[in-house]
């Protein structure tokens, strides 16, 4: 399932994806404002992060329709960037990790997890891609706390063994 960036070229493609997530986004074309007003007015899911000026204004810095930039914040759900991802130093977020994971659950999109070996616990230090050959899942993951283990599960069934594609050596857990 891709992720993708829709900028100003693809907003004709806005209604092809079941979830759009925009990240603590200040400025944006009218277009690109009337477009996410669509998106949500043909029941697509909206999550956006930021603050109070969230949509707030054109490329040019003028303020933009206050009606319409509300309805689409009372159309989608709203994830406060300070008191949400702000707090982490490094920009992660096991609070928005776990709405963007419901989110993607509710549209049967989530079908891979990474959790720590230990803790079953999701973990957010990954970084993964997932493709798909000969009717087998190809995920190219990079962990980036080497001291901790994790466990992969692919449609809620776990991962039993792994290979390192470039090495050949077959890996556990």
């Amino acid at each position: 399932k891709p992720v993708k960036f829709i900028t100003e070229t693809k907003i004709g493609t806005m209604n092809d994806y079941k979830i759009i997530l925009v990240p603590n986004t200040k400025y944006l074309t009218e277009k690109m404002l009337l477009a996410l007003s669509d998106y949500v007015n043909n029941g697509g899911k909206l999550i956006v992060v930021g603050g109070e000026e969230n949509l707030k204004y054109d490329e040019h810095t003028f303020e933009h329709d206050s009606n319409i930039v509300n309805h689409i914040l009372n159309s989608s759900q709203f994830v406060n960037y300070v008191e949400v991802v702000g707090k982490y130093a490094d920009g992660s977020s096991p609070e928005l990790g776990s709405i963007v994971r419901e989110a993607l659950k509710a549209k049967n999109l989530y079908y891979i997890s990474v959790v720590d070996s230990q803790t079953n616990e999701p973990v957010y230090e990954v970084e993964y891609n997932v493709g798909a050959y000969d009717g087998k899942a190809i995920v190219n993951l990079v962990n980036y706390t080497p001291d901790r283990n994790v466990k992969i599960y692919i449609d809620n069934t776990l991962v039993e063994s792994s290979k390192e594609l470039r090495s050949g050596e077959v890996l556990g857990e």
